[in-house]
């Protein structure tokens, strides 16, 4: 390996590391929905990663109570090994309420 992919490398897992520890979306196992249907196995590949960058003020309550009324959505395309394409999207920052899985047009 090169002096270039290494460092290609290296930041790959500086990015990763950095969306696992923003996402809870990596923290759970992820499966092609379409090849358990099949009964079968595959990897599955992240494609690209988007979030909206709408402006929000989290704040603290009367109670003390932390409320994060983050209106973004995060957006992750994936492949699996076998060719089928979806995406997932989360709503909100640290404490994502999953917003679904939809499968990508092609």
């Amino acid at each position: 390996m090169g002096v270039i992919d290494e460092a290609i490398e290296r930041l790959w897992q500086r990015i990763m590391a950095r969306l696992r520890s923003r996402h809870r979306l990596f923290e759970e196992p992820k499966f092609c929905e379409q090849c358990q249907a099949a009964d079968q196995r595959s990897k599955i590949f992240i494609l690209q990663v988007s979030r909206t960058k709408i402006p929000y003020n989290p704040f603290y309550d009367e109670l003390g109570n932390f409320c994060d009324n983050d209106p973004n959505i995060t957006t992750i395309e994936f492949k699996c090994s076998r060719g089928h394409e979806w995406k997932e999207e989360k709503k909100g920052s640290g404490h994502e309420t999953f917003v679904g899985a939809i499968p990508k047009q092609i």
